[in-house]
C-alpha cells in the first residue's frame, strides 16, 4: 500500500520515480550478493573477500582508488558514536556505485540524499523509526519510510491518530494522503515485511507463475526488468503475457529440465584454485611505493602515466598541442587523438588540485604541466568535442540514416513476429523456472541484451545448452513458424551492427 501511494506520487515527481527504481534494483542486486560470489571466495571471511579484490585490482588502474578508499576508512575511529554512521553510509555509497552504468547516474547518486529529503517533505512521509546498526542489506533509504504508515491503522484509538482529530477544521489538507492506507491495509496487515508488500504492488503475469523446481538448479544471470516498468505498459514482454492469459504455463517437461540444468555437486572442494599468492601482491605494491620521483607529481601514478603515454603520439610540445586545439585543426589532429584528449580530460577534484597549486610550475611533472595549460584554454572540453564532431561529421552520415531506419525496422518486427514472440516467452519461462527463489527468477521480463546469457547455461548433457532444450521444446509443438522466426527477421543483424 505505501509503494502504491509513493507510485502515484511518482507521477508528479520524476525524481520520486527514479528513487523507487533504485529500491527496486537494490533489493534485488542485494538478493544476488547474498546467494552467490565468485568462485572459491568466502563471503562471509573479510579477509578473503580483502584479497580477492586486491588480486583483482593489483597493477591496474583500479589500484589507486582502491587504497584511497582503505585509507579514508582506516581513519574512522570505532570508539567514536559517529562511526556506526560512517560505516552505514559508506556501505550504502559503495552498493550504489556498483549498480552504475554511466556519469550521468553517479552525478544522480552524488545529490541523492537532498533529493530524498525534498520528496519526503513534498509527500508528507513521517520517519519516527530509528536505523538500527546491521540491518537486512534489502535495507535502503527509503525502508524507514515503509514502516511507520502501516501503523495509524493498526492502532486508531492510540496517541498517534489524535493531532488530525483537534484540527478538525482543516482536514482539507490532510485527506488526500490519509484515505488511502486505511482501506488497502487490512488485506496484507504484514508491517514486518516489507518485501510481500513490494511483491503485490504489481500484479503478476503468466511468464511469472511458473512451478518450483524440487531441487537446485543452475541460475541465469541475466538483467532483470523491474515489474513495474513492464505491467501496463506497450512491451514485447505485455504482448507475449496478453497471448498466454488462458495458458500461463508453457506446455514444457519441467522433470526433463530439472535432470539437464541441475546443479551438480563437485567432486572435491579441496581442488578450488586459491586467490594467489598474498606475499607476491603485498611485494609488489610495497615496491610500487618505494619508487622515488624526483619531480612534483599532483596526480596519481596511474592517471599520470597514461596521460603521458598519450602525449608521446603526438611528438611534439605540450604548447604546440594547445594550440593546434585553439586554432581548432581538427585534421593535424584526427579523430583518434580527439577521443584520446576526451578520456585523459581533468575530473573536478583533480581541475581544483590544479588550479590551487601555487608552487614552481616548471618542477610538476610534465602530465600535470600538459593539464594546467589546457585547462586555461577557454572552453576547452568544449573545443576538443566540436573539433571531433567536425572530424567524424562526413563519415557518420554516410551509415547513420540507413542505421536508424534498420533500429525502426527490427522494432516493428520484434513487436508484429508472433512466432518470434513465442519463443521469447519460452525462453523467459524456462529462466524463471531455473532462477526460481533466487533474484532473478520471477522476472516479467528482461532486457534483450542479456539473452545472450543462455547459451551460457550448459546442461548435463554434451555439446547441449539452455537454447537447444527450448529448440527441442518448440519442435515438439508441431508450429513449423516456432523453428523457422529467423527467416522473418533478417533486418534484426543489420540493427545490430
Amino acid at each position: 500500500p505505501v509503494l502504491s501511494h509513493l507510485r502515484k506520487c511518482a507521477e508528479a515527481e520524476p525524481e520520486l520515480a527514479v528513487q523507487l527504481d533504485v529500491f527496486d534494483e537494490q533489493r534485488e542486486s542485494d538478493d544476488a550478493q547474498s546467494m552467490q560470489g565468485p568462485h572459491g571466495v568466502d563471503l562471509n571471511s573479510p579477509l578473503d573477500v580483502f584479497y580477492a579484490i586486491l588480486k583483482q585490482v593489483a597493477d591496474t588502474p583500479q589500484e589507486i582508488p582502491f587504497l584511497s578508499i582503505l585509507q579514508h576508512l582506516l581513519r574512522v575511529d570505532p570508539k567514536e558514536a559517529v562511526s556506526d554512521i560512517i560505516w552505514d553510509t559508506a556501505e550504502r555509497l559503495v552498493h550504489r556505485a556498483t549498480l552504475l552504468e554511466n556519469r550521468e547516474g553517479a552525478t544522480r547518486l552524488l545529490r541523492t540524499p537532498s533529493v530524498q529529503a525534498k520528496l519526503f517533505c513534498q509527500c508528507q512521509l513521517r520517519s519516527d523509526s530509528s536505523p538500527s546498526r546491521r540491518q537486512s542489506l534489502n535495507t535502503v533509504p527509503l525502508s524507514p519510510q515503509l514502516g511507520p504508515p502501516p501503523l495509524p491503522p493498526l492502532g486508531p484509538i492510540q496517541p498517534p491518530p489524535p493531532p488530525p482529530p483537534p484540527s478538525v477544521p482543516p482536514p482539507p489538507h490532510i485527506p488526500p494522503p490519509a484515505p488511502l492506507p486505511p482501506p488497502a491495509l487490512p488485506k496484507i496487515r504484514t508491517p514486518t515485511s516489507p518485501t510481500i508488500e513490494v511483491d503485490t504492488v504489481v500484479e503478476k503475469l503468466p511468464q511469472q507463475k511458473t512451478p518450483t523446481p524440487k531441487i537446485k538448479m543452475k541460475t541465469i544471470n541475466w538483467n532483470k526488468i523491474p515489474s513495474n516498468k513492464v505491467v501496463g505498459k506497450n512491451n514485447i514482454w505485455t504482448q507475449v503475457a496478453y497471448s498466454h492469459q488462458d495458458s500461463p504455463r508453457v506446455d514444457m517437461d519441467w522433470s526433463e529440465m530439472e535432470d539437464l540444468f541441475c546443479q551438480q555437486v563437485p567432486p572435491s572442494a579441496q581442488n578450488s584454485p586459491k586467490l594467489g599468492n598474498r606475499e607476491g601482491n603485498s611485494e609488489t605494491l610495497e615496491r610500487r611505493m618505494r619508487k622515488e620521483n624526483t619531480e612534483i607529481t599532483l596526480l596519481d601514478g596511474k592517471r599520470s602515466l597514461n596521460v603521458n603515454i598519450f602525449l608521446k603520439q603526438f611528438r611534439s610540445t605540450n604548447e604546440e598541442i594547445i594550440q593546434l586545439i585553439k586554432d581548432g585543426e581538427h585534421e593535424d589532429i584526427g579523430a583518434e587523438k580527439l577521443r584520446g584528449l576526451l578520456k585523459i580530460l581533468p575530473e573536478v577534484d583533480e581541475l581544483d588540485m590544479l588550479k590551487s597549486f601555487a608552487g614552481d610550475f616548471t618542477k610538476l611533472g610534465n602530465a600535470e604541466k600538459f593539464l594546467l595549460q589546457l585547462t586555461n584554454l577557454s572552453n576547452y572540453k568544449l573545443r576538443i568535442e566540436s573539433m571531433l564532431l567536425k572530424e567524424e561529421f562526413a563519415s557518420n552520415m554516410n551509415y547513420l540514416e540507413p542505421s536508424i531506419n534498420s533500429m525502426l525496422l527490427a522494432a516493428e518486427d520484434l513487436m508484429t513476429n508472433s512466432p518470434l514472440q513465442e519463443v521469447l516467452y519460452m525462453i523467459l519461462v524456462a529462466g524463471n523456472f531455473l532462477n526460481s527463489g533466487g533474484y532473478a527468477g520471477n522476472a516479467a521480463g528482461v532486457k534483450l541484451s542479456s539473452l545472450q546469457k543462455i547459451t551460457d547455461i550448459r546442461a548435463n548433457k554434451p555439446n547441449m545448452n539452455l537454447i537447444h532444450y527450448v529448440a527441442l521444446q518448440a519442435e515438439k509443438r508441431n508450429n513449423p513458424k516456432l523453428l523457422t522466426f529467423a527467416d522473418n527477421v533478417g533486418v534484426l543483424e543489420d540493427a545490430a551492427k
